[in-house]
């Protein structure tokens, strides 16, 4: 979590997250993941992509939360 806050107090103009070869994640990587998207959604000049894949599981069940988490997060699954 101090890497992606660190990230975001740089107050960059985007921010992607690339999950597509992460396989697993545990609950634990699953709520930063939900607090790091609330903390983005604080700073609405910074835009937040998250990649993903519907072949992992876990990505295709967990990942359109965060579109409900932060409504204009950018989801790509392909």
């Amino acid at each position: 979590m101090a890497l992606a806050n660190s990230v975001l107090a740089s107050n960059p103009s985007i921010i992607t997250l690339n999950l597509k070869d992460l396989h697993f994640l545990n609950s634990s990587g699953i709520n930063l993941l939900a607090k790091f998207t609330i903390e983005v959604r604080k700073h609405p000049e910074v835009r937040l992509v998250v990649r993903g894949t519907p072949d992992i599981p876990w990505q295709s069940k967990s990942l359109p939360n965060l579109k409900k988490l932060h409504p204009a997060l950018v989801l790509l699954m392909n």
